[in-house]
């Protein structure tokens, strides 16, 4: 950790210091000397006073609010319910969506390409079999720039794969995020 003169000329926000009058290991911030421990202290105080304010003031309301709650998610089995049927009566419909996916799979998939990286987009989708059969919950192959993204779209290549539990990818959908 550096001191903070260095800190401030390299753009870091911390910098080791002295040690508080708390006894904290004294990492500070640059931009006031203030103490990283304590003011985090502090802000978990502010927001439980806060929190409390609030909830005496509506606690009333909270309840109608709990109620309203409970009665969405004892509704999700009907709305579960009604999608499978719709589902069953409808086959077509998720054979298109298949047939969609699948095409722009191939159309995003590179003639460049060579025997190496489609045996290694292969073993991809037979680590996340093994997965599934080791684990006991699905696992799925994932694109990490999606291909039919909104903002932008990647491609069909072994570096743009990763095996994820089927739940994040259902959960992550489309979107791409720049981490």
């Amino acid at each position: 950790m550096k001191n903070k003169i260095d800190a401030v000329v390299a753009g870091d926000k911390k910098y080791q210091g002295a040690p508080c009058k708390h006894g904290h290991a004294g990492i500070r911030y640059v931009v006031n000397a203030d103490c990283v421990v304590c003011a985090m202290d502090r802000q978990k105080t502010a927001e439980r006073k806060n929190y409390l304010l609030v909830y005496r003031k509506t606690s009333g309301k909270l309840k109608v609010y709990q109620t309203a709650y409970r009665k969405q998610y004892e509704q999700r089995d009907e709305v579960k319910a009604k999608r499978s049927a719709h589902r069953k009566a409808n086959p077509e419909l998720g054979a298109a969506r298949t047939q969609k996916y699948n095409a722009s799979k191939n159309s995003r998939t590179p003639s460049w390409l060579g025997a190496d990286e489609l045996w290694m987009i292969e073993q991809a989708y037979e680590l996340a079999a093994l997965r599934t059969k080791l684990f006991g919950f699905s696992w799925q192959v994932d694109h990490i720039v999606p291909l039919q993204g909104k903002l932008v779209s990647g491609l069909h290549t072994p570096y743009n794969l990763q095996v994820i539990p089927a739940k994040h990818n259902q959960s992550k959908s489309n979107q791409f995020t720049v981490s």
